[in-house]
């Protein structure tokens, strides 16, 4: 249902998150200023000098023992500001516990694939507009550039399939350019 309502490839339940973010650690002052007093700051400074998604785990299972300026702390969790931030090339929303990661890398099949269904969508608007029947076959002709026209030609079957076309050809055409996603091209469809 997720795949299919986002528009998404694939969904994966995982259980450590550390491959898509990044823990950065500091003492929740409201908190510690309290407790550690003239400390605080070297307990900063211990902080941004841990693992912090190891520290995190160690905090979940229970307080950690640490030392800071010659006295033993007993560290809760309540004593930490734990911010997290997406690596490069992820997104991620937090609601609770609930983390939800979007890897926004753009593949060049996911490029590909992109441009193929944007290219359904203007013909299927180009047949609306034209006056076709749903049931109407049509073939369609189309100027690209080539790197557009390989897009396009690897979702051939698709294209054709879902515009009921009998044909699909790159070839020179003499009419404006319209926009396909950061591309231009020109398309005429024939009702058959």
């Amino acid at each position: 249902l997720i795949k299919e309502e986002l528009n998404i490839k694939e969904v994966d339940f995982e259980d450590d998150l550390s491959a898509f973010m990044d823990y950065f650690l500091k003492p929740d002052f409201r908190v510690v200023g309290r407790i550690f007093q003239s400390k605080v700051n070297d307990f900063a400074k211990y902080l941004a000098s841990v693992d912090a998604k190891d520290f995190i785990d160690k905090v979940n299972e229970g307080p950690v023992n640490v030392e800071i300026g010659g006295e033993e702390f007993e560290v809760t969790k309540d004593y930490l500001d734990i911010r997290i931030s997406a690596k490069e090339g992820f997104d991620v929303e937090i609601d609770g516990n609930v983390f939800v990661i979007l890897d926004t890398e753009i593949t060049e099949d996911l490029k590909d694939e992109g441009y193929a269904r944007e290219f359904i969508s203007k013909i299927q608007n180009l047949r609306k507009d034209s006056g076709f029947e749903v049931t109407d076959r049509i073939n369609i002709s189309y100027q690209a550039d080539e790197d557009l026209a390989k897009s396009l030609d690897k979702f051939k079957d698709e294209i054709k399939k879902e515009t009921l076309a009998d044909s699909l050809e790159n070839t020179s055409l003499d009419q404006d350019a319209i926009e396909l996603n950061d591309k231009e091209i020109k398309i005429e469809l024939e009702r058959l």
